[in-house]
């Protein structure tokens, strides 16, 4: 073929091409012509419109759903996962208190509800005598069973304190099965530290009365100023039953896990120390002198499941000042109310102790002679607001939800004869006189007066 030929060839082949795509375009434009048309008749139809705002609806939630982080209907959420309301007015009155020199309250605590035995609630009484009640029984309808636990023999010392927790002992590396049990702690007036398991199964496995085994102790020499409290799933209130600790044997804990931490006084010259004791053998890993004249009115944890240490905080109320320090007894920050004095009702939503985060707080209560206020308190810097103001002096106890798309869906907070329930700050979701309370411990009392 001759070089005339061949441009001659190309010449007609890029003609054809041409037409192929001007072609091309005419079919796109009546394509897109026609769906104009298609669509003005949809729009202007009587249901055009409304479908258009539903699919237009529809894709944004198609968008945005990843990020959206469901919470509990606040309306209806008022017992939280971490409560630390109910189980303090339904177990301290079914099985009673023991008031010790009129200093002391010993109240029944609630054990787990998760493995073998959680069916059983402990009490203390002043001469160390521990006693469980059977609430009742997979195959018997009678409840009120007592049990006698174990004798610490105290005297002279008195209990100020007590908590009934789960442990994971251990974890199959194959399955993830957790081996768990019950452990009781008891604190004393006289500074010493009691961490038992209970044991509720025979060797072979059969179900038996709870006994006291694999008992630890130690002695810090001065009396507890305060309860002590754990650095996981803190104990937010002396009184209240709790699950307050987790195993160090757990895969992936943090070196925090298993942390006991006790604000001890000594007597002789007034001087105050910040304890942390670890769980395994209850050894004294550090204690810091704190800079107190009077014994602190509130102790809670910061940061139980932070994957560093650094922003984990011990905070602690003495009259109308919060301060914060890191385990090693160092001063993070410290915030002064005006007016108002901490009574120790120190709330954390269960979120906040997951992530560290800015808008992280701490809710804590704080009254004078004729009011009392709701703080909300950042632990990153100190800085208190006010969430809400009562005209009662005396805030009986708070709890939250878990506040894990920010504020909480709802704070509860029990003031005299009323229950509140906040969702913002100074926005009162619900408010109701609480003769429920008293409705229901009147009710605990008759039982237990036939037991």
């Amino acid at each position: 073929m001759s070089s005339v030929e061949r441009n001659d060839k190309n010449r007609v082949t890029e003609r054809d091409r041409e037409k192929l795509r001007e072609l091309r375009r005419r079919r796109l434009n009546f394509r897109l012509s026609r769906l104009k048309k298609q669509w003005r008749i949809f729009y202007k139809s009587p249901y055009g419109k409304a479908g258009f705002y539903i699919i237009v609806i529809l894709a944004i939630i198609a968008i945005i759903s990843p990020v959206i982080q469901l919470q509990s209907n606040p309306s209806t959420y008022v017992a939280p996962a971490v409560d630390t309301t109910v189980p303090k007015l339904l177990s301290e009155n079914f099985v009673g208190n023991t008031t010790v020199n009129s200093s002391y309250q010993i109240s029944s605590y609630g054990s787990s509800t998760t493995i073998t035995g959680s069916n059983w609630v402990y009490s203390i009484d002043s001469n160390g005598e521990i006693v469980a009640l059977q609430l009742e029984t997979p195959s018997s309808s009678v409840i009120g069973k007592a049990v006698d636990v174990f004798n610490l023999s105290i005297s002279p010392s008195v209990p100020v304190a007590m908590s009934v927790f789960t442990l994971v002992e251990s974890t199959n590396a194959f399955t993830g099965a957790q081996v768990m049990s019950n452990y009781i702690m008891i604190a004393t007036s006289s500074g010493q530290l009691t961490l038992a398991r209970i044991s509720d199964l025979s060797s072979s496995g059969s179900p038996i009365d709870p006994r006291l085994v694999s008992m630890q102790n130690v002695s810090l020499g001065s009396g507890f100023a305060l309860p002590p409290i754990s650095s996981v799933l803190p104990v937010n209130q002396p009184s209240i039953p709790n699950i307050p600790f987790f195993s160090s044997s757990i895969p992936g804990a943090t070196s925090n896990v298993g942390k006991i931490i006790a604000i001890t006084e000594n007597k002789g010259n007034s001087t105050f120390s910040l304890n942390v004791i670890q769980d395994s053998g209850l050894k004294v890993s550090s204690a810091k002198r704190l800079p107190f004249s009077t014994a602190p009115s509130g102790m809670d944890f910061y940061g139980s499941f932070f994957q560093s240490s650094g922003p984990q905080l011990v905070l602690i109320t003495d009259k109308s000042t919060m301060y914060a320090y890191h385990d090693n007894g160092s001063l993070a920050w410290e915030t002064n109310l005006s007016g108002m004095n901490f009574s120790g009702q120190l709330q954390i939503p269960l979120s906040y102790q997951r992530t560290n985060s800015p808008g992280n707080f701490v809710i804590a209560a704080a009254s004078n002679a004729t009011s009392s206020d709701l703080y909300r308190i950042y632990t990153s810097n100190g800085t208190a607001s006010i969430l809400y103001t009562f005209a009662s002096p005396t805030i009986s106890s708070i709890s939250s939800s878990y506040g894990s798309t920010g504020f909480p869906s709802s704070i509860l907070a029990i003031v005299g004869n009323e229950a509140y329930v906040l969702n913002g700050p100074n926005h009162l979701l619900g408010q109701g006189f609480s003769d429920f309370w008293s409705r229901n411990l009147r009710n605990c009392s008759t039982l237990r007066s036939q037991l």
